[in-house]
């Protein structure tokens, strides 16, 4: 059986994206298995021995009149087209790849709805995978508070869901929610949790070699990976034990939104500690899989 599993970049440590990990996890446990599971990347670069990986941006040159025809859409409507345009471009991949090499079924996100997209031009199944619609995710990451495109987004995934024929989901939690939101009985979808790899033994956390005093915290700065409660629990219990610090592995260049407010890291830490407390925070930033192993040991 061959597979292609659609993620927004690659290699996997390079973006931090759970739906990339997950992907990565899932994609190597089928390889081991014996199935040929390939990885379709929007965005980044092959590895040199990596021969599963394929790029949107290798397609070939779009004809003529479908070229044509894009730029005169995107001129008449370019709301709808920054939503369709990357999905054509997908779909005209996964066209080539089915030519090269036939697969017999594609994984991909509910993000933008691209799924239906892909789904009317590419000649096998298409599974929907609810990492994370954006009516829970982008609730999380703003407050609630849409904006046309947004909540053009998630009208288009919930439209995505409905029609598509397979969907997954990580948890009953997501599940549930998604046919509550959008009023679909969704009855042969099934929860697959997202796979995780197991972790070399050097990595493996030990209580005897661990230091209470060293908290580690592996997401990003944002509302979705919970990052503003961990910063206050942080400041709360740092005020009562003088040497306790945390290492914050993931991007935290972004702003977080609270409130109705857009904060960047550094506003969000004076109104939530003392600069002496803040400066026991080690920020990271992204860090390579390798490295985040040592910092877990």
């Amino acid at each position: 059986m061959r597979t292609v599993h659609y993620v927004v970049g690659w290699p996997a440590d390079q973006f931090p994206s759970g739906i990339v990990t997950a992907t990565d996890a899932v994609t190597g446990a089928l390889r081991e298995a014996g199935c040929d599971a390939s990885i379709l990347a929007m965005n980044g670069q092959a590895r040199a021995d990596e021969r599963h990986i394929a790029f949107v941006s290798d397609a070939r040159p779009e004809p003529f009149l479908a070229k044509f025809s894009r730029r005169v859409k995107t001129r008449l409507s370019p709301f709808a087209a920054s939503l369709d345009n990357p999905a054509d471009a997908i779909a005209r991949r996964l066209v080539e790849l089915q030519r090269e090499k036939p697969f017999d079924v594609v994984e991909m996100e509910e993000s933008f709805g691209w799924s239906a997209i892909v789904a009317r031009s590419v000649p096998a199944p298409v599974v929907t995978r609810l990492h994370g619609p954006y009516f829970l995710t982008g609730a999380a990451a703003t407050g609630g508070v849409f904006s046309a495109l947004e909540e053009e987004r998630i009208r288009r995934e919930g439209a995505a869901i409905a029609a598509s024929p397979l969907i997954t989901a990580p948890s009953r939690f997501v599940l549930d929610a998604v046919r509550e939101h959008y009023g679909l009985a969704l009855d042969g979808a099934v929860v697959i949790p997202n796979p995780s790899r197991a972790p070399e033994e050097k990595w493996v956390w030990r209580q005897d070699a661990a230091d209470p005093n060293e908290i580690l915290f592996v997401g990003r700065f944002d509302r979705i990976k919970g990052a503003d409660m961990l910063l206050r629990a942080f400041a709360a219990l740092a005020a009562e034990r003088p040497a306790l610090k945390l290492t914050f592995a993931g991007p935290s260049d972004k702003p977080i939104n609270l409130d109705g407010r857009s904060l960047t890291r550094q506003e969000f830490l004076a109104e939530t500690m003392p600069p002496e407390i803040a400066a026991r925070i080690d920020f990271r930033g992204v860090v390579a899989r390798g490295e985040l192993g040592d910092l877990r040991a």
